[in-house]
């Protein structure tokens, strides 16, 4: 999965989620959830007082519109800081979490 394909960021997401899913890869299934997360999180729009719940009504707001570049940058920050951790797990000695750590950013790196 790389840049070339023509589908969006997220979509690939979504269908590696589903694949490690079927294949039950638990630590891309995580990181790849959290990824995804990551991105809606930052579609979210903050809350203001103009926004107070209403028993009975909805009160939906639009979300914000990320741009495909926007979402890899995301993406990046998440890989970004994976490796940061396998570097600090590696410099205490936590050989078994940085290697889980390893798993998940060779997950996440193909999206980029």
């Amino acid at each position: 999965m790389n840049t070339q394909t023509q589908e969006p960021i997220r979509e690939q997401l979504k269908h590696g989620l589903k694949a490690a899913m079927k294949a039950r890869q638990n630590e891309v299934v995580s990181v790849l959830r959290s990824a995804l997360s990551a991105i809606d999180n930052a579609e979210a729009v903050p809350l203001d007082a103009s926004m107070v719940a209403v028993v009975g009504r909805l009160n939906e707001v639009p979300r914000k519109e990320l741009s495909e570049e926007d979402m890899r940058a995301i993406v990046q920050a998440e890989a970004d800081a994976l490796k940061t951790s396998i570097a600090g797990y590696q410099s205490i000695g936590k050989v078994e979490e940085a290697e889980q750590l390893q798993t998940q950013w060779e997950a996440l790196s193909q999206y980029l």
